[in-house]
């Protein structure tokens, strides 16, 4: 039948090709992050896992990151060693603690989304092993830092995993994807810029890869150079969420996208990127409200646009992890009995246990319901 027949004929029915190309894929879904549950007491996991699932959540995004003993974001944290306090000297206190909250996420039906490092890291007062010894150019640019980092990514990814018997790198009933790293080149976007010189992104995602050989687990990109927004000028432009040396790299399975911003703003980027991603999966694997977040060194984006945002999410079929569910009562809720660490160290886009700031478990079940713009079967379905 020709096309135009096809058109006519679907038109009758109510109906347009696009809508049934989309009958043909996989439901969308919804998911939160947590980058510090691991460090939490394991009553607080058993909670937060519980939380998360009552919400719908498929997905879970956590980090491979040393924690310092305290409050965090509302709850009592422990300490926890950071892999690799010095280069090449690694630890498994981190993979340990996540693979106990991998156990309770799985038996919930939950995957994981994993970054092995966050690139935030590279610079200022948080300077770790890498920064000091590579600065975060030198980091993207210098072989030596290549070699060293994926010698980190082997170390992750071929623990043996106490809960499941079998390393993380063939663990897809558990684990999603890994990201190549949080926002990669975040500090030193000039590398995003010049388009990745050295083939950095698409190296790590190829170790990633040959690592995981065909398990089921994927790789994706982890928010390249961090929020995806369009500035006052050209020169003021962060766009490198949808860079051709990831959409071209054929060791990437998942562009995630991360950004800050209103429904309107979105706009600009949902549908379009999903025509950018050269046939890769997109996932919006950050993205929060919080009418307070100044308060806490955030951009302020209203609480109140939080359905426009997810409902444009979804209404084009795109899944999404939102920044964050956090264990512990968010700004909008009452102190009453939670302890000494009550809204202690927030960044103001968190929801709280029974929180009533956004409708979280209301958006990951229209996202649930609803087709995604492309096939996420031997991913979540």
């Amino acid at each position: 039948m020709k096309a135009s027949a096809i058109t006519t004929l679907l038109a009758a029915l109510g109906l347009t090709r696009a809508a049934v190309m989309r009958k043909r894929t996989s439901n969308s879904f919804g998911g939160a992050n947590n980058w510090h549950i691991h460090a939490a007491s394991n009553s607080t996991i058993t909670s937060w896992v519980q939380q998360v699932d009552s919400l719908g959540a498929k997905v879970v995004r956590l980090w491979v990151t040393g924690i310092s003993s305290g409050c965090l974001e509302s709850i009592s944290v422990n300490s926890i060693t950071d892999i690799e306090t010095s280069l090449g000297k690694h630890n498994n206190a981190s993979l340990i603690a996540i693979d106990n909250v991998l156990a309770q996420l799985t038996a919930a039906g939950i995957k994981a989304i994993i970054s092995p490092h966050n690139a935030n890291d590279l610079s200022g007062s948080n300077c770790d092993a890498y920064c000091h010894a590579y600065g975060c150019d030198g980091f993207y640019t210098q072989a030596k830092a290549a070699s060293d980092y994926d010698a980190r990514l082997q170390y992750i990814l071929d623990f043996v995993s106490p809960h499941f018997g079998k390393p993380w790198s063939q663990l897809s009933e558990a684990i999603l994807a890994f990201d190549v790293e949080n926002e990669p080149m975040i500090a030193c976007n000039d590398v995003a810029k010049n388009g990745d010189p050295q083939g950095w992104l698409c190296g790590r995602a190829k170790t990633i890869a040959g690592l995981t050989n065909g398990s089921g687990v994927k790789v994706a990109t982890g928010g390249i150079a961090g929020s995806q927004y369009y500035g006052s000028t050209s020169a003021g432009n962060n766009l490198y969420n949808l860079a051709s040396f990831a959409t071209q790299c054929a060791a990437v399975d998942i562009i995630s996208m991360h950004s800050y911003l209103t429904a309107s703003q979105w706009s600009a980027f949902i549908p379009s990127s999903l025509n950018q991603t050269n046939g890769k999966h997109l996932m919006v694997e950050e993205s929060g409200v919080g009418s307070d977040a100044s308060k806490y060194g955030q951009s302020s984006i209203p609480d109140s646009e939080f359905d426009g945002i997810t409902n444009l999410f979804t209404s084009n079929g795109v899944p999404f992890v939102y920044w964050e569910a956090i264990a512990g009562p968010d700004e909008t809720q009452s102190c009453g009995g939670q302890g000494s660490c009550c809204q202690k160290s927030l960044d103001g886009y968190g929801i709280g246990p029974g929180s009533k700031k956004t409708d979280l478990g209301g958006a990951i079940g229209k996202a649930d319901q609803s087709p995604a713009a492309q096939d996420w079967t031997g991913y979540i379905y």
